[in-house]
């Protein structure tokens, strides 16, 4: 059973890091046109030299958000009806894009990757979550 929680957990997180953490530093939410950039230039300038502290933050919230979520989704399923899953499931979801952006928001005045936190929440995790979702469907997990 040990066991099974490691690799469940492991498995869960690592992808999660993966995914999300990559497509962070992929598209380098620092620059002018980054996705997440705020509309409004007259904005205070913010120091452009923040490094990976953006990156360890994103980091960090996942290995927050990621365990907790994957723990609630696990006592779902073993303790609710079957049909309860999966609307449980994007309500669990939901409450860590709420989270996890909030988080994202208490750092948006140090770096300008994370101006609009909630956006930035949202397809980070759609990305993860969707990408566990073919994962499982073509049987690899």
């Amino acid at each position: 059973m040990a066991g099974y929680f490691l690799r469940m957990f492991g498995i869960s997180l690592g992808l999660t890091l993966l995914i999300e953490v990559s497509f962070f530093a992929a598209f380098d939410l620092r620059q002018k046109r980054g996705l997440f950039r705020s509309s409004c230039e007259e904005e205070r300038d913010l120091s452009e030299d923040a490094g990976f502290r953006p990156l360890i933050v994103v980091f960090l919230v996942n290995v927050l958000t990621n365990p907790a979520a994957v723990f609630l989704c696990y006592v779902v399923q073993n303790v609710l009806p079957r049909s309860f899953y999966y609307p449980l499931q994007i309500f669990i979801e939901l409450l860590v894009v709420l989270t996890e952006g909030l988080i994202y928001r208490s750092f948006r005045g140090e770096t300008r990757s994370f101006r609009r936190p909630f956006l930035l929440s949202l397809i980070l995790n759609i990305l993860s979550y969707g990408t566990g979702l073919v994962l499982v469907a073509c049987g690899i997990l």
